[in-house]
């Protein structure tokens, strides 16, 4: 049984798994709302599932940016989508694209997985459809760390990644040190690997293109694949920033003055 609280609608046959799921909000309206899957058994509190799903924006232009939160919880009301999985945020699509997102439960039982529109003032809604759950591994595979992920110096298009590989599998328990961490950086413009030990301090450059990027970075071992996270920046140049430490000094005449100011060192959105 498929639930929408309340202004979800279905595009397509009389089947519900059929078509796209839609919502669709203007100025003269708000989105606060939520589709819910079906109910779902999972019973490996051991294993990495994948959630994917196709998405596109309401209308696909290039001034269309949406908002949506994926959750997953034990009942299928907004209160119960206690567990986030996966972050929208300013999403912009000229096409209609597959999104992925990994999670693991805490112990066995019935969940719901949730979709949370909200509103963006840029934005008119979404369309999703073609949603599956699949296990992909088990816990044994490497867990997440915080990665730094930061814009090239003076402009060039590619991003920096700095981070230091995990010990740990994401049960906690420890990985065998000799046993490769493969990770794939993926961006708009490439995709690579770089492979460490556990515990390893690395370093990768991916290429970006002029504006803001999306990277994805998951990190697989001999079990299988991990929890991908996401991150976004803007590369390239950029409208500089606001000087900083303005100071005026009048001459004794008062018909002249003087400004100094320290020059910005970074761009609106980050950038050069």
């Amino acid at each position: 049984v498929w639930t929408y609280v309340p202004g979800f609608n279905n595009e397509g046959d009389e089947d519900p798994n059929k078509g796209q799921w839609m919502f669709f909000y203007n100025w003269a309206s708000s989105a606060d709302d939520w589709l819910f899957l079906p109910i779902t058994t999972y019973s490996d509190t051991n294993a990495v599932y994948e959630l994917t799903y196709d998405y596109e924006n309401y209308y696909l232009y290039e001034t269309e940016f949406d908002d949506m939160d994926v959750c997953i919880g034990t009942a299928d009301t907004p209160e119960a989508m206690t567990t986030p999985i996966l972050q929208i945020v300013n999403r912009m699509t000229l096409n209609p694209e597959t999104h992925t997102a990994q999670f693991t439960i805490p112990q066995a039982g019935n969940y719901y997985i949730g979709f949370h529109i909200k509103t963006n003032p840029n934005g008119t809604g979404v369309r999703l459809s073609n949603f599956k759950v699949e296990k992909i591994s088990d816990g044994n595979v490497p867990s997440t760390v915080d990665i730094t992920v930061s814009p090239a110096e003076r402009g060039e298009l590619s991003a920096v990644l700095n981070w230091t590989a995990p010990t740990t599998d994401i049960l906690g328990n420890s990985l065998d040190a000799s046993k490769d961490i493969t990770y794939t950086i993926a961006s708009t413009e490439e995709t690579i690997t770089h492979t460490v030990k556990p515990g390893a301090v690395a370093t990768a450059k991916v290429k970006t293109f002029q504006g803001i990027n999306e990277i994805s970075v998951t990190p697989s071992n001999e079990n299988g694949r991990g929890i991908t996270t996401y991150y976004r920046l803007y590369t390239g140049i950029d409208i500089p920033n606001y000087a900083t430490n303005v100071r005026a000094v009048t001459a004794e005449d008062n018909e002249s003055m003087v400004l100094t100011w320290d020059a910005p060192t970074t761009g609106v959105n980050g950038g050069f």
